[in-house]
């Protein structure tokens, strides 16, 4: 009995002192006064980075939903050139509020033997979900790397801001 009594003693002492303590605080991140993350830096200036503002708009951001100009459906054998045909149509319409408008693939599966390549911003390529109903790109043939080229996207950018004289100038 006194140990029972001497057990739970020492339970209670030990909740309450683990209460009163203060949280944990990392030494590498923690908030500041005002809720906001802060991190050590070495004197290297190496720190752990910050990806809370990865993604659309910054992270947060609601994904848009551009109209959809094609749909497209699996067919037998290679479909690189009908997907390829789909973007390059899309890829020439106007930008609207900063889209041309979506490509979206119909559920089934798609083999694509050549690489894919977006020469314009704007070009929203959309799928119709996951697993077994959903849309998958199956690539076959040659290694592919990168199966869709998105550095053509970025030249296509800086042209349209810079135009392509200004391109050809810095070896573009």
């Amino acid at each position: 009995m006194k140990m029972n009594i001497f057990m739970a003693a020492a339970l209670l002492a030990a909740a309450v002192a683990q209460a009163q303590a203060p949280p944990h605080q990392s030494e590498w991140v923690h908030a500041n006064e005002k809720g906001r993350l802060v991190y050590k830096t070495l004197p290297t200036g190496d720190r752990i980075l910050d990806f809370s503002f990865a993604g659309y708009g910054g992270g947060g951001a609601t994904l848009p939903s551009p109209a959809v100009q094609i749909t497209l459906g699996p067919a037998a054998g290679d479909n690189t050139a009908v997907i390829q045909k789909a973007i390059d149509e899309i890829s020439a319409m106007p930008l609207v509020n900063g889209f041309r408008g979506a490509l979206l693939f119909k559920p089934g599966t798609y083999q694509c033997n050549g690489t894919l390549a977006v020469k314009a911003s704007g070009v929203v390529i959309r799928g119709s979900g996951s697993g077994a109903n959903g849309t998958v790109l199956h690539l076959t043939g040659k290694a592919h790397g990168t199966p869709v080229k998105p550095a053509s996207l970025y030249l296509a950018q800086l042209e349209e801001r810079l135009g392509k004289r200004a391109l050809k100038n810095i070896g573009y």
